[in-house]
């Protein structure tokens, strides 16, 4: 769900690093999104339209083995930001 709300995008530790100037360019484009535990942000395969810099979350990248099983073989919080490049 995507909020109005005026929020500081700079609580996430990449975005708050970037010179003000940098971040003015890109402030306009990001937005507030509530995410829920074990939503799924990217699936092997899908088109990628979003980058995500948490605020208060941490997000994992998982892995689905051969068999089923799933292995998590990355984690970030408010320090960096996501962008799934494997297609």
């Amino acid at each position: 769900m995507t909020q109005d709300l005026k929020v500081d995008h700079r609580t996430n530790r990449l975005l708050a690093a970037l010179e003000p100037e940098d971040f003015a360019h890109l402030e306009p484009y990001l937005e507030l999104v509530d995410l829920a535990l074990g939503d799924v942000l990217y699936d092997t395969g899908d088109p990628i339209h979003h980058a995500y810099f948490p605020h208060d979350a941490i997000i994992s990248l998982v892995n689905v083995m051969e068999d089923g099983s799933t292995v998590e073989i990355g984690v970030f919080g408010r320090e960096g930001g996501w962008v799934s490049l494997a297609h």
